[in-house]
């Protein structure tokens, strides 16, 4: 399991490219098909956030690396959950210091 920005996406598919990473991707195969490459999202500007994900998903079928983006939990659905349970926990808490006192 590695944490890897996503700024050069094409240092998955060349050697040409060394990124982040620089050679460590190909010092062993198995590194390739056995690590989970957790991309940190950092998306270039003027481009869209679909645009950017199709790169992803062609990059990651094309290189056969398993690239994982952090960035697709950022969606409405799991927001409101961390909100929900936050809020839940706090008041669980503030709860216990009222009877504390």
């Amino acid at each position: 399991m590695l944490f890897s920005p996503s700024t050069n996406l094409e240092e998955f598919l060349t050697r040409s490219k060394t990124g982040f990473w620089g050679e460590l991707k190909y010092l062993h195969p198995k590194l390739k098909l056995n690590t989970v490459w957790f991309l940190i999202p950092n998306k270039p500007r003027g481009i869209s956030h679909l645009e950017f994900s199709k790169i992803l998903r062609k990059i990651s079928h094309a290189s056969h690396f398993a690239l994982f983006p952090l960035a697709q939990y950022f969606c409405l659905k799991v927001l409101i959950t961390t909100i929900r349970n936050v809020c839940t926990y706090h008041f669980f808490v503030s709860s216990l210091i009222a009877r504390f006192f």
